[in-house]
């Protein structure tokens, strides 16, 4: 089960990698994409739902009033709006013209997929998108929410539990910051973020599930806290440029044995 899981997961790491790659035109893709969603049950924020949930009839002028996320947020109208919540309208989406996607409301958000037989994002496939901002009051990031979208930096606020495969297949994804609420980094969370090269892990987590951080080309240096007292298999497969610090008594150091990266335990740095 093991096997064919990651052979999965390999063959959507290179098809994400060959569809998409950061800048290249998708153009025609998005358009389908765009129409799908105008077509679907996924309408403006200015339905009469929207007043129910969410706190959407707020504009995000007055959420900065109410509100530290330490990031300036987007203004004016958003040119594309729809739900995206595991209840439907308790969290939206608003995209702006500045490339910036915004997702604001209350409890967990809607898992998708990466792959296409199944249920993809309404984002899936869109080349414009570079900053993500997910308010306070959103307690998870969907599952391939981001997936094969050209995003570069997300910002998370505190509140959030889990990360399950929530970056998975976001090859531009640079910069992001994980809350210390987290306590899980779950299966595939940042497989295929083939541009990140730096990330920080709180000493909230307990927990890093299989193939979190798997083709991460990029990925240079990972701390694991004392924190960690598990980590599943295949976790840093294909992590090439990757150094691990750990302690030797660290789960950490039989997962970076087993995927072959280097470990340094704080006296030495051993080429496993």
């Amino acid at each position: 089960m093991k096997k064919n899981h990651f052979i999965t997961v390999m063959a959507i790491v290179m098809a994400a990698a060959a569809f998409s790659g950061c800048g290249d035109s998708r153009e025609n893709s998005r358009e389908e994409k765009t129409t799908a969603v105008k077509n679907s049950s996924v309408v403006s924020v200015h339905n009469e739902k929207t007043e129910e949930t969410a706190d959407s009839s707020k504009g995000l002028s007055d959420l900065v009033d109410e509100i530290e996320i330490g990031v300036e947020l987007p203004s004016g109208t958003p040119t594309e709006t729809g739900e995206c919540g595991e209840d439907g309208y308790n969290v939206i989406y608003e995209l702006y013209d500045n490339n910036t996607v915004v997702i604001k409301g209350s409890g967990r958000m809607k898992d998708y997929s990466h792959v296409e037989t199944l249920r993809f994002s309404p984002l899936h496939g869109n080349i414009k998108i570079r900053k993500a901002i997910i308010l306070p009051g959103v307690t998870s990031v969907g599952s391939a929410f981001f997936a094969d979208t050209s995003v570069d930096e997300v910002y998370l606020p505190d509140g959030i539990t889990d990360i399950y495969q929530a970056f998975i297949s976001c090859n531009c994804l640079k910069k992001v910051e994980i809350p210390d609420s987290v306590t899980t980094i779950g299966e595939s969370a940042f497989s295929g973020c083939s541009h990140l090269t730096e990330l920080t892990i709180p000493d909230s987590v307990t927990t890093i599930e299989d193939y979190a951080f798997s083709h991460c080309y990029k990925l240079t240096e990972l701390t694991i806290p004392d924190s960690v007292t598990e980590i599943g298999e295949d976790v840093f497969t294909d992590c090439d440029a990757l150094t691990v610090y750990s302690s030797v008594e660290s789960p950490a150091y039989k997962a970076a044995k087993d995927c072959h990266v280097k470990f340094d335990d704080g006296t030495h740095n051993e080429d496993l």
